[in-house]
């Protein structure tokens, strides 16, 4: 829950920040301060118990003093704090180049061993005004290893409902921790990309479609994995290219806590085949030179036609 405010935060922030720049147009002839945001955590991996300290350095890039420079907004729900909160705290001027760090102690509470991490966003700005906006917001997040989880993507046929085999999916684990986790699965013929017993937390997806299909529907780009089995879909539709055919999940992922498969060998295209679903196979063999040889026979016929009806045409004409 609270990544999902964490991520609505942000948005907010953001739509904030353009719109201030937006009505507040930077002269380039004018100096201005430029307030920059960054925080850093006395750990990159964390357990429940463990003590934390979050440094926040707030730096002003610009070539402008900064005046009454605060916290405006901040979100930190997710640690358990030991020290008096940023928010509300005195305000302080930045000259050209001069940073200030802040820091806050807390330990990390046992709910975050379900979410799989924690994760805290500040926003600093001044009072006169900022050069880029873009760089006043900062957020951080590292892992919280020990709790599993399962997570399926499904892949369908928008039109049919079919499940469509061969949608490769990528998830990235969202994270400041080093090494972040990436799983790799396949759809199998039953259209379910698995992903199973794997570190709970925030993660993005990147989803490749397979041959002779588009995605019109993309399901979940950025998702929390937990404890309780989850699920998003799909939606693609036949392009009119050749289609792959059906290949096994696969899993594989790299990172401290996540474990590896072999992958499975990469599909090979297929031609369609009439009133099927899955696609066809290439035409060989006997059955090649069958349908060649009527193919030929049909030209020949087409050809001794044409020289008849043009042998009239001729006479007729004369």
């Amino acid at each position: 829950m609270f990544s999902r405010k964490v991520t609505a935060a942000a948005l907010a922030v953001g739509a904030g920040l353009a719109s201030l720049a937006l009505g507040s147009p930077a002269h380039a002839e004018e100096a201005q301060p430029d307030i920059r945001t960054s925080l850093a955590f006395s750990r990159d991996i964390a357990a429940v118990g463990d003590a934390l300290t979050l440094t926040v350095t707030v730096t002003n890039d610009g070539d402008a003093a900064a005046t009454d420079v605060a916290i405006r907004r901040e979100f930190d729900e997710e640690l358990t704090w030991t020290s008096p909160a940023l928010i509300g705290g005195p305000k302080f001027d930045l000259a050209p180049g001069e940073s200030k760090v802040l820091t806050r102690d807390g330990v990390v509470p046992q709910p975050a061993l379900a979410n799989g991490s924690v994760q805290v966003l500040y926003y600093f700005a001044g009072a006169n005004g900022d050069k880029n906006t873009g760089n006043n917001i900062a957020y951080r997040s590292i892992r919280v290893p020990g709790q599993l989880g399962d997570y399926t993507v499904k892949a369908v046929d928008a039109k049919s409902g079919a499940p469509v085999a061969g949608l490769g999916v990528t998830l990235t684990e969202r994270t400041n921790t080093p090494d972040p986790i990436v799983l790799r699965a396949t759809s199998s013929a039953a259209g379910r990309a698995e992903f199973k017993a794997v570190q709970v937390g925030r993660y993005k997806s990147a989803l490749t479609a397979p041959a002779g299909w588009d995605i019109v529907e993309r399901g979940y780009s950025e998702f929390s994995i937990s404890a309780k089995p989850g699920d998003f879909t799909v939606k693609l539709e036949r392009n009119g290219e050749p289609t792959a055919a059906p290949s096994a999940t696969v899993s594989a992922s790299a990172g401290a806590s996540a474990s590896a498969s072999a992958a499975a060998p990469s599909p090979s295209a297929s031609s369609d085949a009439p009133g099927g679903e899955g696609g066809g196979l290439p035409i060989t063999g006997s059955n090649g030179t069958l349908i060649a040889g009527a193919g030929i026979g049909l030209l020949i016929a087409g050809g001794v036609i044409f020289l008849v009806a043009r042998q009239r045409r001729t006479r007729f004409t004369s």
